[in-house]
């Protein structure tokens, strides 16, 4: 794989799936007994809908995170071999005084290589944080599915909302 064939994750790539993310909510009624259980299976079905959405978003940044893995670490093999190539074969390379500057002079000479090395490093290191937060959304929207059925639950009288296990243990023991 080339570095032209990595999908460009440019900054306004990146801002506009912050934005569809941050309008991805779904509110609870306060008093879901007010509306009844057909606007809140709407809001079920909105939920799952936006969960839908946000795992494609997850899976395609997914994938353009493992085509820049893969990219770097090719370019970082290449990188190392052409660097070695220069200590071992470049006349001004090998008449540096110490390691540091033939080091110096083999990267300048290879700054091209560097400087793509470099942005592939960055467009990793944001791709990794757009995961972080596509997880974070994706997380409160199962929540929020969850807290909506709870809701349901709650209108057609049928069992409680979830309880904790000590919560469920105290109401058996005292009897209500």
């Amino acid at each position: 794989m080339t570095t032209t064939d990595l999908p460009e994750v440019s900054a306004e790539a990146i801002d506009s799936i912050f934005s569809m993310l941050s309008v991805m909510e779904v509110d609870l009624d306060d008093d879901p007994l007010q509306y009844g259980p057909k606007r809140l299976n709407g809001k079920v079905a909105e939920a799952r809908r936006m969960l839908t959405e946000c795992e494609g978003v997850f899976l395609r940044v997914s994938q353009w995170l493992q085509k820049y893995r893969h990219a770097h670490r090719t370019l970082e093999v290449e990188f190392d071999i052409e660097k070695k190539h220069l200590f071992a074969n470049d006349p001004e390379v090998r008449a540096g005084r110490n390691v540091a500057d033939r080091d110096a002079l083999a990267i300048m000479k290879m700054r091209d290589q560097y400087r793509m090395l470099s942005q592939t490093a960055q467009t990793q290191s944001d791709l990794e944080a757009m995961l972080t937060v596509i997880k974070a959304k994706r997380s409160d929207l199962r929540d929020v599915q969850s807290r909506i059925r709870d809701q349901i639950k709650l209108c057609q009288g049928g069992d409680r909302p979830r309880q904790s296990v000590g919560q469920q243990a105290r109401t058996r023991h005292n009897g209500t």
